[in-house]
């Protein structure tokens, strides 16, 4: 069987610091995850299913003092987390104390956090946590408590409610507590017990072994002491555990006993244990040709039976010439390896530390680690993999989950909530249902299912072509190289990424966004958006009015003559209107130049001074605010200077001058007035009485021209004052018919 496929990236999920370390990550009923770590508090960071982080991270414990290297966490039977970590409280003079805190499904602290220990002026180091069967939690961790022995630590525990209130005292979990006992983990069986290990000195005879003990449901250690480990030279430590699929227990843990074959320093071994804790064959070698120094491994079960071990290799090998890497290997249920052992981290310098792994609620899993290139911080890094061989079928709830495919024909379905369905490769069928999902699809192998009036669906490209289903109205490109997307009948929103990408509207009303890349976009049938980006993009618009969005100078507009009304809104400094295209709408902040072609044109300003030419046909012209100067050229147009000291050249043909109120006209200058042709349009002017060069009268709306100078005012209000002068500077003859009011 082959090797787990990466899903996606290595990613980073801190920042670089100097005392990022203890990354603990954790698999969540629902599907998510959360990656857990000790910098200068416990930081805590969740992602959905799919690896996409959800918000920033959170520092939801408040404990005094500093907190230690270790910490551990769970998921409680209702969804909440347990968090424990070590910090150097001082509380009861104990100096290091064991603190727990109870977070929602979110991540928020659910009262303050507390101290675990019933005693709490012995030291208390590295604990482990799980959840129990009944709602609450177990806690076990090293406790230095002075019973005369040369080495005083030995493994504590305690149990808690769902409340997160302590049921009973303190319980030793060794029978023989007088050895030098660490490490702690622990396991929860199918049976509601717990299986605890540790690593213990065991007396003359090794430098140290595997011991494990059952806690009974009632928090109540069960039994005697079970030795784990059959070499007994050398030092065995680090213990992990988990509980198989299967009921079965599977403990891995250090050797550096060197019996492990040539060239052997430290090894990863592992043993499968009955629930019973009876051996089931024999011990396992993790790292298998991997020789020198590997150990700290870490333990997770599959959902098929089979297990996952990670580890650190302090090896230097071919693949990873870093000070140390993080490997790992798939086993089946029997301990018999799945395909072959497999580099975790994809950076190579420096040191990889700190392993933990989590299976997810779909098969696949996540190993995070703390990684240290050389001469830089540490950071907090994880990897997804996917060893699913088989298609994968997966119903979500109503609740709005993420469900995940692998490499084969998956079959996903949605509920009522807001779902996220992502395909992988393969001919997958993804079926969203009620609510607003999103679908993240390869290309045109996956089938998506969507009924009409089942919310706004979004589909998520990572593949090279696709072309959207029926009832689905966004799709958006993730593919960095570039794709192919063909729209559907309805009104849709396709946008690309930083490739070159090819977005085809269809029918229908569409919005196109190339974004990056030198991207087509055509927009088909409908009232069509399309706003090219960056760089050198071809908009071609099709039927029905469309609207061009030009952020660059190097973008070309197409379209074909009887095609609709047809608009350009630019930011850019000056545009030409290509033919076929009606409209021209400056959205910028400095000085704008537009020019039109033979058609009938909309041409715009904005705030600054505009120079705007209609060229032939029967144009609009709308200076806005500024100086601007307005050239109508051939055709009967209309111009508006709008607010600022506008110039206004009609051109040939019958024009108007439209001024809507005594701010807009005043100050203007209209260059080429044609009398008996052309119309000067005062609505604001009511009564509009024209009195030629003779002074005001004080009534409201009366006009002065002096064609000598030019000189054309109004008085407004009556009070025989100018409110607004403008020049025609040909100084053509005016009469009464000469304006609209």
């Amino acid at each position: 069987m082959t090797t787990p496929l990466r899903d996606g990236i290595e990613f980073s999920v801190s920042a670089p610091s100097p005392f990022a370390a203890a990354s603990q990550v954790l698999a969540l009923a629902d599907g998510r995850y959360v990656v857990a770590w000790v910098e200068d508090a416990v930081h805590l960071q969740f992602y959905a299913a799919d690896g996409t982080p959800e918000g920033e991270a959170l520092t939801p414990m408040n404990i005094p003092g500093s907190t230690g290297a270790h910490l551990a966490l769970a998921e409680l039977a209702d969804g909440r987390i347990v968090v424990v970590t070590e910090a150097l409280s001082n509380k009861g003079g104990s100096g290091w104390d064991i603190y727990a805190q109870i977070l929602s499904s979110e991540g928020d602290a659910l009262g303050a956090s507390q101290i675990v220990s019933q005693v709490s002026k012995h030291t208390q180091f590295d604990p482990t946590v799980t959840a129990s069967a009944d709602g609450g939690f177990v806690v076990a961790w090293e406790d230095a408590r002075n019973h005369g022995n040369q080495s005083p630590y030995e493994i504590v525990s305690r149990s808690f409610d769902s409340a997160g209130q302590p049921l009973g005292n303190d319980m030793l979990v060794p029978v023989n507590s007088q050895r030098y006992q660490v490490d702690p983990a622990s396991t929860l069986l199918a049976d509601g017990r717990l299986f605890v290990v540790w690593m213990e000195d065991t007396g003359a005879n090794d430098d140290g072994g595997i011991r494990a003990r059952f806690i009974g449901v009632d928090g109540q250690p069960v039994g005697a002491d079970l030795r784990i480990n059959s070499t007994t030279d050398g030092a065995q430590f680090d213990p992990a555990v988990t509980t198989l699929a299967n009921g079965n227990i599977l403990v891995t843990w250090s050797d550096n006993s060197g019996q492990r074959g040539a060239g052997s320093g430290t090894d990863v071994v592992a043993q499968i244990l009955s629930p019973q804790g009876e051996k089931i064959g024999g011990e396992i070698l993790v790292n298998g040709a991997f020789l020198g120094q590997q150990g700290e491994a870490a333990v997770s079960a599959l959902p098929d039976g089979g297990f996952v071990i990670a580890w650190r290799d302090q090896q230097t090998a071919e693949d990873d010439a870093s000070g140390s890497a993080i490997r790992a290997q798939v086993f089946n249920a029997d301990g018999s390896v799945r395909g072959e052992a497999f580099l975790v981290n994809s950076l190579t310098g420096g040191e990889q530390l700190d392993v933990s792994i989590a299976v997810l609620a779909d098969g696949r899993f996540v190993i995070s680690w703390t990684s240290t290139a050389s001469g830089q911080d540490a950071q907090i890094k994880a990897q997804m993999f996917d060893p699913r061989q088989m298609p994968v079928e997966q119903v979500a709830g109503d609740g709005g989950e993420t469900l995940v495919g692998g490499a084969g024909d998956d079959v996903l379905t949605g509920g009522m909530g807001n779902d996220k369905l992502v395909g992988g490769s393969g001919l997958d069928t993804l079926t969203g249902g009620e609510g607003h999902d999103t679908y993240v699809v390869d290309g045109l192998g996956a089938q998506i299912i969507e009924e009409d009036d089942e919310g706004v669906d979004v589909v998520q490209v990572t593949g090279a072509r696709y072309r959207m289903d029926d009832n689905i109205e966004q799709v958006k490109i993730l593919n960095r190289d570039g794709a192919s997307v063909s729209g559907n009948e309805d009104g849709n929103r396709i946008e690309g990424s930083i490739g070159d990408d090819a977005l085809n509207g269809g029918a229908g009303n569409d919005s196109l966004f190339g974004n990056e890349g030198h991207d087509t976009l055509i927009g088909g049938a409908g009232n069509d958006r399309l706003e090219g980006g960056e760089g050198r993009n071809l908009m071609i618009g099709g039927l029905g009015d469309d609207v061009y969005y030009v952020r660059s100078a190097e973008d070309r507009v197409v379209e074909q003559a009887g095609q609709g009304r047809d608009g350009v809104v630019t930011i850019l400094s000056s545009h030409v209107l290509a033919a076929g295209i009606e409209d021209l709408i400056y959205r910028g902040f400095g000085e704008f130049q537009g020019t039109g072609n033979g058609l009938s044109n909309l041409l715009a300003g904005g705030s600054r001074a505009d120079v705007l030419a209609g060229l032939a046909g029967a144009d609009r012209l709308e200076g806005e605010d500024g100086a601007d100067r307005l050239f109508g050229s051939l055709g009967r147009d209309v111009l508006l200077g709008g607010l600022g000291a506008d110039t206004m050249t009609g051109g040939q043909g019958t024009d108007r001058f439209v001024f809507a109120s005594a701010e807009e006209a005043n100050g203007d200058t209209i260059t080429d007035f044609g009398q008996g042709a052309d119309r000067i349009e005062l609505a604001f002017m009511a009564g509009g009485r024209f009195l030629g060069d003779e002074d005001f009268t004080g009534k409201a709306g009366e006009l002065r021209y002096v064609q000598s100078s030019g000189r054309l005012s109004g008085d407004v209000d009556g009070d025989g004052q100018a409110d607004w002068v403008l020049i025609i500077s040909n100084r053509s003859a005016l009469t009464l018919d000469d304006f609209i009011f």
